[in-house]
């Protein structure tokens, strides 16, 4: 239906940071060429089901990332696998893209992390 809200859960503003990679689409590092580099982004919005982050490069929807996201309200890191829905380029701004992103893997205890920070 058009214009229908097709969230299943409440999202949450928020400008907390995360550090993320890909196998397959993101430089290794020179010095340790097995292990990826990873990327610094901000959240911008949270919940249990994924996130919406800004960063300086496009991702190609459905690639898998491995998320690290921090949340210092609580002092705590979470880990999770999550596929790109969409990529937008921000208008305006040459290099700077919002991602959504929705958790295909996630462990029971970090979602209840995140519960605590949307709710």
């Amino acid at each position: 239906m058009f214009g229908s809200n097709k969230r299943r859960f409440r999202r949450q503003r928020t400008f907390n940071l995360l550090k993320f990679h890909s196998g397959s689409s993101f430089k290794k590092s020179a010095d340790h060429p097995s292990h990826p580099v990873h990327e610094i982004a901000n959240i911008l919005n949270i919940s249990e089901g994924g996130l919406r982050f800004a960063c300086h490069k496009r991702i190609e929807p459905e690639t898998i990332l491995d998320i690290t996201i921090n949340i210092g309200e609580i002092n705590k890191q979470v880990t999770v696998e999550g596929k790109v829905i969409w990529s937008r380029r921000k208008k305006n701004l040459a290099h700077c893209y919002h991602h959504g992103v929705s958790f295909v893997r996630i462990h029971d205890a970090d979602r209840k992390l995140i519960q605590v920070l949307v709710d």
